[in-house]
């Protein structure tokens, strides 16, 4: 089959993942970043996105703060972490997430729906770990290409949250710098 479709949903999956890893980093002490979840990737948006709440309101990121959250999405692709899947009871997942207010209200919803009705999948990537059915890529190197490139304040039922937004493409693929341009300014929009 030549549908690029599953392979798509896959990356920017992981895309995503990779951006919650970096945003839980990337603010060091300051922020108490609480990540909340990643929608499901819609392949014909080309964009990937990380909900999160950063405990601020009026954060309005320059264009240097979202080069600096790209770097790091391009320094976690180099460290080639692997993405394994784990599958857990949800009381350790519960206990793993326990300082996340947004996980442990998903845990029970996504364990009652497993096949077991008791188990979450988890994946982990370096030190990072993050709940997601998957699949997933093999390893952040597949990563190639990156951008964040819009930070959008959203009102939602759980409170004021941030959609972190970004456009990527594999390692190997190609794009003059024009065109790539053009999947940026479509990744800004919310």
């Amino acid at each position: 089959q030549n549908d690029p479709f599953y392979a798509n949903k896959a990356f920017w999956r992981s895309a995503s993942v990779m951006l919650g890893a970096v945003l839980e980093t990337a603010f060091k002490e300051r922020i108490y970043v609480e990540l909340c979840s990643f929608p499901s990737p819609n392949v014909r948006s080309g964009s990937f996105v990380y909900d999160v709440d950063l405990k601020i309101s009026d954060w309005e990121p320059t264009k240097e703060e979202l080069r600096v959250l790209s770097g790091e999405m391009v320094k976690l692709a180099m460290a080639n972490h692997r993405f394994e899947r784990l599958e857990v009871d949800a009381s350790l997942a519960l206990q793993m997430f326990s300082d996340n207010q947004f996980k442990k209200i998903q845990i029970p919803f996504i364990a009652a729906q497993s096949s077991s009705g008791n188990t979450v999948v988890l994946y982990k990537m370096g030190n990072f770990v993050e709940i997601s059915c998957g699949p997933m890529i093999s390893n952040t190197s597949h990563l190639g290409k990156v951008s964040i490139t819009a930070a959008h304040p959203i009102e939602t039922n759980k409170g004021h949250l941030y959609r972190i937004q970004g456009v990527a493409l594999p390692k190997g693929f190609l794009l003059n710098h024009f065109a790539y341009s053009l999947l940026e300014k479509r990744a800004q929009k919310l």
